[in-house]
């Protein structure tokens, strides 16, 4: 077993992290049936109005026009659909988020020290109002969720009308046009504008579900600053594929002021940090000692409760650095092989797994998000 309480305590966030990512992946699989129906409305479109009919060009182009003006609103309303959707699958982990972390933290400690008290409306106000980074500059933070979804469905407006108009210079056939938005099935329809949409919409509801699971726990450990000294950045589930957050992971700040606690020299950045990052930030718990002469006689004689062995790993110290695969390692073969199933299991055993094939096998299976609460 680790030696202090931060590492044990960064274990069962991670364990949790996992969970949530599960969910995440109801989440995307929600978005991409709507995106699926927002197809079908443009192809049916493509059909009904046919801009390869016979023609000078300037008529086909004319049809090409008519085209758009009739599947712009209808992407655009998809968005819409796939935004709140989001938003209130999202609010819903968060508030699930809140309970989740203060349980895990507390069995590890062996009493229900930290307390879920976020406000549900401050937890809505973070997941429809904070921004996320741009996928090209990181560190930028330039808009909110359902604005990402809003030039996401500008985007695809865009494509579509460029790929249409490509196709019909070029003098393809109505199938040939309706390709260019689904895709073939020779190359499993990646080859169409709607699976660059897929993806974009993929990686934002990654993104997005970080940022939330973050402010989440953030949340909780500033209304607990009673135990809680600052947090710790660790990256156990981002690998060893982003360099911005292998340069951060470790570093500590204070809270609330996020000051950056020596040696760290970052200055505090909220995740996440680059768009998929999965990344987050652990709590820096304050010593036995000093919790015991800050918090007053109510928290001392709870704190009584703490066994011995508890006490002790309670040195204020930070969680020590870890991989996925170190985390996999001390979590022992049973945790292993629940986790990843038996295939997979095996093929990680044997070295054939990379980091992605494990995160990802980690998501397979959906879990609905209320299977978040309680646990």
């Amino acid at each position: 077993m680790p030696d202090n309480i931060s590492t044990q305590i960064a274990d069962a966030l991670t364990e949790r992290h996992l969970r949530v990512a599960r969910a995440e992946a109801g989440v995307r699989a929600d978005v991409l049936r709507l995106l699926q129906a927002t197809e079908q409305d443009i192809v049916d479109q493509i059909r009904r109005i046919d801009p390869s009919e016979p023609g000078a060009l300037r008529f086909r182009q004319q049809r090409l026009e008519g085209l758009l003006k009739a599947i712009r609103p209808m992407i655009q309303d998809g968005y819409d659909t796939i935004a709140d959707g989001t938003s209130k699958a999202l609010l819903d982990i968060a508030s699930a988020e809140v309970g989740g972390t203060a349980r895990a933290i507390n069995v590890q400690l062996g009493i229900d020290l930290i307390q879920p008290r976020v406000p549900e409306a401050m937890l809505r106000a973070l997941v429809d109002t904070t921004l996320l980074p741009t996928a090209t500059t990181p560190q930028d933070l330039s808009a909110i969720g359902r604005e990402w979804w809003n030039r996401q469905a500008g985007v695809l407006q865009q494509r579509v009308f460029d790929t249409m108009n490509v196709g019909i210079v070029q003098g393809e056939t109505l199938q040939q046009l309706v390709n260019r938005v689904r895709g073939t099935r020779a190359k499993g329809y990646t080859d169409g504008v709607m699976d660059l949409a897929r993806r974009d919409a993929q990686r934002l509801v990654r993104t997005w579900t970080s940022l939330t699971l973050n402010k989440a726990r953030e949340s909780t450990y500033e209304a607990n600053q009673d135990v809680i000294k600052g947090i710790q950045h660790v990256s156990t589930l981002d690998g060893r594929t982003s360099l911005i957050c292998i340069a951060r992971s470790g570093n500590t700040y204070t809270l609330p002021e996020h000051k950056p606690l020596p040696p760290t020299q970052h200055p505090y950045a909220p995740i996440p940090l680059h768009w998929n990052c999965r990344s987050t930030y652990i709590p820096l718990l304050k010593s036995f000692q000093d919790i015991l002469g800050d918090a007053g006689t109510a928290l001392d004689a709870k704190l009584q409760a703490i066994g011995a062995g508890t006490r002790a790993s309670m040195d204020g110290q930070i969680a020590a650095d870890t991989s996925f695969q170190a985390f996999l390692t001390r979590k022992g073969e049973s945790f292993q092989r629940k986790l990843l199933g038996q295939t997979r299991w095996q093929l990680w055993k044997d070295g054939k797994l990379t980091l992605k094939d494990l995160l990802d096998s980690t998501t397979g299976d959906i879990l609905p998000v209320s299977a978040l609460r309680g646990t």
